[in-house]
């Protein structure tokens, strides 16, 4: 399973932005709903709105300054659940 990397958002030289993680959820033409994960550079105000990519709608747009504050929740298969799954249903398959 592929592990997520952190990055590192470096420093401003602009002394009115500093460096923020960038959570943008959005919507295609086709109502898929995706999610772009960066870093950028942000108003120290607070006031950031994302960039509008392509034919798309933003759902939203959040950013946070704390380590991995924009990171997805990983997906974690257990061995021993999937195993008993599998057994209960060949189980279910012999007795039936």
């Amino acid at each position: 399973m592929e592990e997520w990397k952190k990055v590192t958002c470096g420093k401003s030289t602009d002394p009115k932005q500093e460096p923020a993680c960038v959570k943008h959820a959005y919507k295609d033409k086709a109502d898929k709903e995706m999610v772009e994960r960066a870093c950028h550079l942000v108003p120290i105000s607070g006031e950031y709105t994302c960039t509008r990519i392509g034919d798309t709608t933003t759902v939203t747009c959040t950013t946070c300054k704390a380590d991995l504050c924009n990171s997805a929740q990983k997906v974690n298969f257990n061995i021993v659940a999937i195993s008993g799954v599998i057994c209960s249903f060949l189980l279910t398959k012999l007795f039936l």
